[in-house]
């Protein structure tokens, strides 16, 4: 692919937050800068996600089988993110 050098101004922040995700990323200035721009004209290749294990629904996968509790179709989000427990005791969820 052909490059066309390109040479801008930015404010100190939006260089400090570009140079902090490059770093974090593995990437350089320019690479993030150029995916940023893929993703405004919507031809980005694939979306960059974090890594699976990174995702509190893989955290359950294979938590309930066969057992208690037998609401997670419902309740899903409780059991994920922070909720699961905090009914009083007797009460029923109103999901």
């Amino acid at each position: 692919m052909a490059m066309h050098k390109l040479q801008i101004m930015i404010p100190k922040e939006q260089y400090a937050w570009l140079k902090e995700k490059a770093q974090a990323e593995g990437k350089s200035i320019g690479q993030i800068v150029r995916e940023a721009i893929e993703r405004l004209r919507g031809t980005a290749a694939v979306a960059t996600l974090p890594p699976l294990e990174e995702d509190p629904a893989w955290q359950i996968v294979g938590m309930f089988r066969g057992g208690p509790p037998y609401d997670v179709s419902v309740r899903h989000d409780d059991y994920l993110y922070g909720d699961y427990g905090k009914e009083e005791e007797g009460e029923e969820a109103s999901h």
